[in-house]
């Protein structure tokens, strides 16, 4: 049994041309099986490289990004409400209420002594706003690091 050359379908014993096609047939067809259907490719998307885990300090859950939000607001002095109601139900974003808590706390402190004091209220004022940078940082890199010195305190359970 012979095969059109042009598009592989069986050709009659007898005659010059393809009945499929028409293509004009050789004298001496060699029989050919057909061409298999060639399947279609599938492509796989390219893999993100794998980013290495900061194991300087503790990371917080994986979700953590996704409430680094709260934990910000919890440095910005009465904001730390927000969090406080909010984001009860969130370990990164309830660390970080707890640290934004003890500075707020820190920083009516050191207002209410500046003012019999002044050299204590400018001081208090400087290291908080110092301890607010660090804690920004510690939340943006997902980190639950503890502020110097107050870092300790814990009021929140």
């Amino acid at each position: 049994m012979a095969f059109c050359e042009h598009c592989g379908s069986e050709l009659p014993a007898e005659g010059k041309f393809c009945t499929n096609c028409g293509a004009p047939i050789p004298r001496a067809a060699a029989p050919k099986p057909p061409a298999a259907p060639v399947p279609p490719q599938v492509f796989e998307a390219p893999k993100a490289p794998e980013t290495p885990v900061n194991t300087a300090s503790p990371v917080a859950e994986p979700g953590a990004v996704l409430h680094k939000g709260y934990a910000a607001l919890s440095y910005l002095g009465i904001l730390v409400i927000i969090p406080l109601i909010a984001a009860r139900k969130y370990p990164f974003a309830w660390y970080h209420a707890n640290q934004g808590l003890v500075l707020c706390i820190f920083s009516i402190l050191c207002q209410v002594i500046g003012r019999a004091f002044s050299i204590v209220g400018t001081l208090g004022g400087i290291i908080t706003f110092v301890f607010i940078i660090i804690g920004l940082i510690n939340v943006a890199n997902g980190n639950q690091k503890e502020l110097p010195v107050l870092g300790k305190i814990r009021l929140l359970p």
